[in-house]
């Protein structure tokens, strides 16, 4: 079984030989092929009270709100990989603040647009 270290050794190696190449699923929620997920969501090293974006990497959980019954928690995602290009916002919803569903993307870069380079906090 492949450990964390083991996906992030092979996804850095992937991403310096070109870029990882998803599928964009802007508005789905899921944004890996589900054989990854199901990959991650085994790691026994893989945190599991604290949110964690569907897929790559989160950054700057950001407004955070108790909304008609459920916490809500938006995050700077970048759903095409582990890189800091292509700013999208994430959002997800809690009941408990411990099991979490994800939710389509909330904001995404406008192509032309002065967030073409992504939505920053």
């Amino acid at each position: 079984m492949a450990t964390r270290r083991d996906f992030l050794a092979l996804s850095t190696a992937t991403l310096l030989a070109g870029r990882i190449a998803l599928p964009n699923g802007a508005g789905t929620g899921v944004d890996q092929p589900e054989n990854e997920q199901s990959k991650l969501g085994g790691d026994p090293q893989r945190p599991r009270y604290h949110l964690l974006p569907p897929a790559n990497w989160m950054n700057d959980p950001n407004g955070p709100i108790f909304w008609k019954g459920q916490y809500h928690m938006f995050y700077q995602y970048n759903p095409h990989g582990a890189f800091p290009e292509s700013m999208h916002w994430g959002h997800a919803v809690s009941s408990d603040l411990v099991h979490w569903k994800h939710l389509p993307i909330a904001l995404a870069p406008t192509p032309g647009g002065p967030d073409k380079d992504g939505c920053w906090s």
